[in-house]
């Protein structure tokens, strides 16, 4: 079995959907408890907690960009690891 290392961008992007609203709810949870005015101050809770919910994906992003650049996208599927594009028609044929 592979390392889990080479899962990594496969890991972030399944936990990213997950840690998006946590992180919007930690963030504006944090702003609310910090105002003095809740209903002056509401636009910069709303658009911080929303920068916060785009972390999880840009992480993911960068993770794949590096993964790309050293050694191509990988593919789970069928029961093994393909590299993306360069696949051939043998590789594509089940066993």
């Amino acid at each position: 079995m592979a390392k889990l290392s080479n899962y990594g961008v496969f890991i972030a992007g399944f936990v990213s959907p997950l840690a998006a609203p946590f992180f919007y709810v930690l963030v504006y949870l944090m702003l609310k408890r910090a105002s003095s005015d809740l209903k002056r101050d509401w636009l910069l809770r709303l658009s911080l907690s929303a920068v916060a919910m785009t972390l999880p994906f840009l992480v993911t992003l960068v993770l794949a960009m590096k993964d790309h650049r050293h050694q191509g996208l990988f593919v789970i599927g069928q029961n093994r690891l393909c590299k993306c594009g360069r696949l051939t028609d043998s590789q594509l044929d089940p066993p």
